[in-house]
């Protein structure tokens, strides 16, 4: 009988410590999804605000001391024929005119492309998906390659990132070096971070964590031996990543202003994402390099 009171006793022990334990996990996950929901909201009215204070000129009135201005005169950029940006030094052009693509941009006929004036392309290598992460090779990639090379233009890749840890943008950056393999890559490899929505996995991540996957994937890139750079906007670089430890990479920079304020230094220009080019169905992006990296 004392034992059979005594099991009682116990299972109603456990069901009590099994119930606490219950409520215990129940409060903290009720805590993670606040923090979660307040963290996001966070993120989303830091990046809403840079978006609305458009006024770069005076944001950018006083650069930061820490992090290299570029050194070119920006009214020496001028439109040439064909209605592309250039950069002319001493009345010789010294830029070259890209554009850069990925599977939206279905059949490209590359001959044509070249022939309109069209000197390098950036093709999206592959992605990672906004909810999953999963690594996905762009369905277009080598075809793209293949073609762009074939037509004599130079080529570099950028790879569109939602790495959350460092250890998935080593995989990404792998993943990029080994379908790079026995290609001739003369412009940069690119890792590109940028907002969705607000809501994809990589949007609400931490600063500081951003900018630790980014430096991860650039220098496994550079390693590798290809010329890491980094793409962004205005208004991600202010808020989403420390500028001052990307320095040291090169910058794709996304911009489609008219008058240009960005005072930091960068190597590529985006500058449109409502071009027309022959050999291109519909709208393309259109860029100007202001080095040639096929000549290092």
């Amino acid at each position: 009988m004392v034992s059979e009171i005594l099991a009682g006793e116990r299972k109603k022990f456990i069901m009590m410590v099994g119930a606490g334990v219950l409520v215990v996990l129940a409060f903290v996950y009720a805590c993670f999804i606040i923090w979660d929901s307040v963290h996001v909201r966070r993120v989303a009215a830091e990046y809403a605000e840079a978006v609305a204070n458009s006024d770069w000129e005076a944001v950018f009135s006083e650069p930061d001391e820490k992090i290299p201005l570029h050194t070119f005169d920006k009214s020496l950029i001028t439109t040439d024929e064909n209605g592309y940006r250039i950069y002319r030094e001493n009345g010789v052009k010294t830029s070259l005119t890209g554009i850069d693509v990925s599977k939206w941009n279905e059949d490209i006929d590359w001959e044509q492309v070249r022939n309109a004036g069209i000197e390098f392309v950036m093709i999206r290598i592959g992605n990672s998906k906004l909810n999953s992460g999963e690594i996905t090779l762009d369905p277009r990639y080598e075809e793209y390659i293949e073609g762009a090379q074939a037509a004599g233009l130079k080529v570099g890749v950028y790879y569109y990132s939602q790495a959350v840890t460092v250890e998935e943008a080593l995989k990404e950056a792998q993943f990029c070096i080994e379908n790079l393999a026995g290609r001739d890559i003369t412009f940069p490899v690119v890792f590109d971070t940028e907002r969705y929505d607000g809501s994809s996995r990589a949007d609400v991540i931490e600063k500081d964590l951003r900018t630790d996957i980014a430096v991860a994937f650039l220098n496994r890139i550079k390693d590798a031996g290809y010329i890491p750079a980094v793409y962004m906007n205005t208004s991600w670089s202010l808020t989403a990543v420390d500028l001052e430890r990307l320095t040291e990479y090169d910058l794709w920079y996304a911009y489609y202003g008219e008058e240009l304020y960005w005072p930091y230094r960068f190597t590529m220009w985006q500058y449109t994402d409502k071009a027309s080019v022959p050999g291109i169905k519909g709208n393309t992006d259109l860029n100007i390099a202001f080095i040639d990296y096929s000549a290092r």
